[in-house]
């Protein structure tokens, strides 16, 4: 059906029809953010930049504390969704089998042996500890995130549309058996997201919301769970994100704010006598797709320079390692980011 107004002749224009569609699937996503909100109390901007991750097709790499509601923000996002979703402890001893699902399995119609499917196949993926992973399934997860692909007894198995993947890291310590992850394997990811405490108002409203939960559940009370959003409004808002426009400008902008991640001198003044190494070029590819993001959800059909910055640091947190000098001096990944971010768009 095309929607639009009726030309002379009995003809209709289509014109406005991507329009009005775009915003029908605005709104849904902004009423799935703002569910999840309710859900995530302090935990705007995780939500917000989760929300990103899924329409600019990424995978999110989540860093902090235990009980910061890293795992609570991933099933609430799989909640909300017409999605499957599945969750795997990494760990050292484990194999392919774990991810792809290798393992014979009875089928419980004809009692034959089948490949049950692994958790790698589900659309949300939240994997626990992705620096505690054996070498072999940390390679195969972060091809899949990267080529949308696996290969299962030589017969390559594409990924769903719909493929995001949130991965926690464990503390590294001498007694841990975690490992540092490579600067090659971080840049898999879209974005970087640091999660640490909420404040004490926020941390008050979480106890009541705790509390309120147990009792409905210790009586019985079924809550109504609003309706879940189709994977195919996520689909289509991905097209309306992808349709949103980048300037000459603003493109300039992205690749020179990269550029200067990679321009390290210790002997000068500025930024860059803090990096050892900077961002490549996925780092100007997901900031343009962040910021795509950003915008759409803003309601703006133009990225704007604004959109860049707002997502500089979690688009490029984990594609800059400091030198030592900057561990020295105290001064963090984010402070740098400001600077190159001040001293690029001057």
């Amino acid at each position: 059906m095309t929607i639009g107004r009726r030309r002379a002749g009995g003809e209709t224009s289509g014109v406005r029809a991507p329009v009005l569609a775009s915003s029908i699937h605005r709104e849904a996503i902004l009423a799935l953010e703002a569910r999840l909100v309710t859900r995530l109390i302090g935990r705007k901007h995780l939500v917000h930049r989760m929300i990103i991750a899924l329409l600019a097709d990424g995978h999110v790499l989540l860093d902090g504390r235990p009980g910061l509601a890293k795992t609570r923000a991933t099933t609430a996002l799989a909640d909300a969704l017409e999605a499957s979703f599945r969750r795997v402890v990494l760990g050292p001893g484990q194999h392919l089998a774990h991810l792809f699902g290798l393992e014979p399995a009875l089928s419980e119609t004809t009692g034959a042996e089948a490949r049950a499917p692994g958790p790698l196949f589900a659309n949300i993926l939240l994997a626990e500890g992705i620096d505690r992973a054996s070498p072999e399934v940390r390679l195969a997860l972060l091809d899949a995130m990267s080529e949308r692909q696996v290969t299962v007894s030589a017969i390559p198995v594409r990924m769903p549309a719909v493929f995001l993947v949130c991965a926690t890291r464990t503390l590294v310590t001498p007694s841990s058996d975690a490992v540092v992850l490579a600067s090659d394997e971080r840049d898999r990811f879209l974005l970087h997201l640091v999660v640490g405490y909420p404040d004490e108002l926020h941390e008050r409203q979480m106890l009541d919301l705790v509390r309120s939960e147990r009792a409905a559940a210790s009586i019985g009370l079924a809550t109504v769970a609003p309706p879940t959003v189709p994977l195919a409004v996520v689909l289509a808002a991905r097209a309306s994100v992808q349709a949103v426009r980048v300037g000459p400008r603003v493109l300039r902008l992205i690749t020179t704010l990269v550029a200067a991640t990679r321009d390290s001198n210790p002997a000068r003044n500025g930024p860059q006598r803090w990096i050892r190494s900077g961002a490549g070029p996925r780092g100007s590819i997901a900031l343009e797709r962040c910021a795509r993001a950003h915008a759409w959800l803003a309601g703006r059909q133009q990225v704007t320079e604004r959109d860049v910055a707002a997502v500089a640091h979690d688009v490029l947190r984990h594609r800059i390692d400091l030198a030592e000098a900057a561990e020295e001096a105290g001064v963090t990944i984010d402070k740098v980011i400001d600077e190159l971010l001040a001293s690029t768009r001057a």
